[in-house]
């Protein structure tokens, strides 16, 4: 398919060492990068071509903001500079078991359970970054209350620049920060108080650490900005593959496959480090950094997978009490 084809061009250039390629090889690329970056109608081709330019350090054309892919895209670039990708309606089949803290690959308990998404879904195509968090804290015309109350901002040892994905973020910080974003774009948000609070507790330097938080409910029917169920977020990662990774099955215990896997993804986050956001190659439906870097958060509260062989656009539990263990 030409998305494919041109995504893949795309990913042979763009691992070439960036020093190796002369000024002269860059030139005559980057009318074809921007014409793809620009006007390609498949976010494939779209996110690989910005990887090559970022990569490269050429500068990326400008695209106007809208709400909503346009044009006959399947994505779009909305007002805070996020390209969001169109993530078609599908399934996947995930395996429900335990993993091994001996091998990410083996599993005690495996069971395979079919999970059904039956809407399509857009998704930013990268992390947030430190500046783009920034943003929304320092809007003077949102009120202060709609922000995080005690948020210090980013750990500059390991996101030292804005351009490094934002973290040292609660579920609840980037609850706020999908309603600003919402509002940004004149969208109706997702998120509404219920009036409750709740606790949490998160483990912080050997401590359990509770804090209490205003409860939120999701407006499902509202038009805008929310965190992906963890199904879509694997859906998207998978992005029609299965395997382990979207580029293949690997174990880090053998030679030369930590190697490998650094082509495609960032093992800073191994040594609790970050890399800029868009330095690594994303996957074949244009969604980057869904391995290593920083995690990301998702809608769903943990818990384990309801034992069905097959479940239908699933939200998680509706509380922190409920397990779904037989």
């Amino acid at each position: 398919e030409p998305d494919a084809f041109r995504s893949g061009i795309c990913l042979a250039i763009g691992s070439v060492p960036a020093d190796s390629v002369t000024r002269d090889a860059k030139d005559a690329w980057q009318p074809l990068l921007n014409d793809w970056y620009q006007n390609a109608a498949e976010s494939g081709t779209h996110s690989s071509s910005g990887w090559v330019m970022r990569k490269w350090d050429l500068q990326l054309p400008e695209i106007a903001a809208t709400t909503g892919p346009v044009e006959d895209k399947n994505w779009h670039v909305n007002k805070l500079g996020v390209t969001m990708l169109k993530i078609p309606a599908g399934s996947f089949v995930r395996n429900t078991g335990e993993a091994s803290r001996k091998s990410v690959i083996e599993i005690r308990e495996r069971r395979n359970q079919t999970v059904r998404l039956t809407r399509p879904f857009l998704l930013s195509d990268r992390e947030i970054t430190v500046s783009q968090f920034q943003e929304f804290m320092a809007d003077s015309d949102y009120p202060q209350e709609e922000k995080p109350a005690n948020w210090d901002g980013p750990d500059t040892k390991y996101s030292p620049t804005g351009r490094h994905p934002v973290q040292q973020v609660t579920w609840y910080d980037v609850v706020l920060f999908c309603n600003w974003l919402s509002r940004r774009d004149g969208l109706e948000p997702c998120y509404q108080r219920t009036g409750d609070t709740e606790k949490c507790t998160r483990r912080e330097k050997r401590k359990d650490i509770e804090t209490v938080h205003d409860a939120w409910r999701l407006v499902e029917d509202a038009d805008g900005y929310r965190l992906p169920t963890e199904a879509e977020w694997e859906y998207a990662c998978r992005a029609g593959t299965s395997t382990q990774y979207f580029f293949g099955d690997f174990n880090l215990a053998l030679a030369n496959e930590e190697e490998v896997l650094s082509h495609y993804v960032s093992t800073q986050g191994m040594e609790s480090l970050t890399d800029a956001v868009g330095r690594w190659p994303p996957n074949g439906w244009g969604v980057g950094e869904m391995h290593g870097n920083v995690a990301e958060w998702c809608h769903d509260r943990y818990a384990n997978y309801p034992p069905i062989d097959e479940v239908i656009d699933p939200w998680g539990p509706a509380n922190y009490k409920t397990d779904f263990a037989e």
